[in-house]
């Protein structure tokens, strides 16, 4: 048994069950804080991992792959639990 199947079974039986929730917030809706944040291009699913003064710096001037306008990415406040999560 692998180790994720271990994981799975543990998590159907709500043992170490720690899986965090994310919500989501648009960009356009609501402006990423400086701090450290997961951004999600909804465009294509990606996720990256940086402070909300880079992204919005970025994202002004269309580099790093920030292109297009703030409603096609999303934010969540940084945890190393979300960024775990969401790269498995």
């Amino acid at each position: 048994m692998s180790e994720s199947d271990i994981d799975m079974d543990r998590a159907m039986q709500g043992i170490d069950c720690e899986v965090p929730k994310i919500t989501w917030t648009n960009c356009a809706d609501k402006r990423p804080p400086y701090d450290p944040i997961i951004i999600k291009d909804m465009r294509s699913s990606a996720i990256y991992r940086t402070h909300g003064e880079g992204f919005l710096l970025c994202q002004r001037e269309r580099s790093y792959g920030f292109t297009g306008s703030l409603k096609d990415y999303e934010w969540t406040p940084y945890t190393p639990e979300k960024w775990k999560e969401l790269n498995k």
